[in-house]
């Protein structure tokens, strides 16, 4: 099959840093191009530019991998899906202006949806009212031959544990600074978090594919995920 991603445009595919989205479809490409599948990954943000890849490249298949671009599946005129990492989908009491813009086309345009958890799935069916027939569970996944793998962590007095992810708001990694043996590595956006303590900076893919395995616990206290990638 001839298969095209669309990813957000925001950042390179692959990443060199931080990018749950980016490094998940460009796992995804590697592991269909494997099975012998050809895949085109479309990576900007200009909808005339997104439609003309699509169309050059002439699809069996389209997924989109961003929910932004709800509005621009009517136009792709290839059988097509969507996916929303949006972590807070099943807490619709957060939606906010997600409701209107993105949650809201999605139940108009009644779209085929890649749902990344029966949870999910159970939001666009009875919020949304997407037909049943339309919603898939396809949870991520991850490329685990690159991890290097130690049987024990990296010990001094204690194990240290890992809080992986992007410094921001909803992950919430400044209400753990107290506890000594846990370190940061993300790419800061919340000005709430002292960087003095135990912050490693934002790690590169070679460092989390070498370093990850050195920590006994990895820590995720988000007060909504989608389907995290880091957990995998």
């Amino acid at each position: 099959m001839r298969i095209s991603i669309i990813g957000p445009g925001i950042m390179p595919i692959p990443p060199t840093g931080w990018g749950a989205v980016e490094i998940l479809i460009w796992d995804q490409k590697l592991a269909l191009e494997k099975l012998g599948h050809e895949v085109d990954i479309v990576n900007t943000q200009s909808p005339v530019e997104i439609l003309q890849q699509v169309n050059n490249f002439r699809p069996d298949f389209v997924h989109i991998q961003y929910d932004d671009f709800i509005e621009l599946y009517p136009y792709v005129q290839y059988p097509c899906a969507i996916t929303s990492h949006f972590g807070y989908l099943e807490q619709t009491n957060k939606w906010d202006y997600y409701g209107e813009r993105i949650a809201k086309p999605f139940g108009r345009i009644q779209p085929n949806v890649f749902c990344l958890s029966s949870g999910i799935k159970d939001v666009y069916a009875n919020v949304l009212n997407i037909p049943e027939d339309n919603l898939f569970v396809t949870p991520n996944g991850v490329n685990v031959d690159k991890f290097k793998f130690d049987k024990l962590p990296l010990t001094e007095d204690m194990p240290k544990s890992i809080y992986l992810a992007k410094i921001d708001y909803r992950k919430r990694q400044h209400m753990f600074q107290s506890i000594q043996s846990l370190y940061y590595a993300g790419n800061n956006a919340d000005p709430r978090f002292d960087t003095s303590n135990n912050y490693l900076g934002e790690w590169s893919k070679e460092t989390l594919y070498n370093d990850l395995t050195r920590y006994g616990n990895l820590v995720l206290l988000s007060d909504g995920e989608a389907h995290p990638l880091v957990c995998l």
